[in-house]
């Protein structure tokens, strides 16, 4: 019993951090595509956006 309450309590932090990077990746997208002409800001902020898509990227499952 204690090895499975273990393993449960290691996905349920994978799932904590896998939703806390999608919410921090979607932020960052988020804010250069709402600016008002943002393909004029999309390559000075293109650092935002590749760590934005990274952040959604690992928080997609297999």
């Amino acid at each position: 019993m204690n090895a499975n309450r273990k393993t449960a309590i290691m996905v349920g932090v994978l799932f904590f951090i896998a939703t806390a990077a999608y919410m921090a990746g979607n932020g960052l997208i988020e804010s250069v595509l709402n600016k008002q002409l943002f393909l004029e800001h999309l390559y000075p902020d293109r650092m935002k956006v590749i760590t934005g898509m990274f952040l959604e990227l690992i928080a997609q499952p297999l």
